[in-house]
């Protein structure tokens, strides 16, 4: 920011550039206010991403287990049988 000695003061302050740094401010502001929505959408979205996939995973671990159960239920009445 530029520092002029001219424009109106109040009590030592230029008020232009007091203007000129909140409009500064407001814009930046705004940025940080944007970005930061931005940012909580897609938390919420991975996060409901991360609980898809941990269905996923556990409905895998469950039919590995089912799987596993019954090839030795497979290999336990070949035994038998033969």
């Amino acid at each position: 920011m530029k520092i002029r000695n001219s424009g109106r003061s109040l009590k030592g302050y230029n008020v232009s550039e007091v203007d000129e740094f909140l409009d500064e401010l407001t814009i930046e502001y705004e940025k940080l206010y944007k970005e930061n929505a931005e940012l909580k959408t897609q938390m919420e979205n991975n996060q409901k991403d991360l609980e898809h996939y941990r269905n996923v995973e556990h409905t895998l671990q469950n039919t590995l287990v089912m799987a596993q159960t019954t090839a030795e239920d497979i290999k336990k009445m070949a035994q038998r049988t033969s």
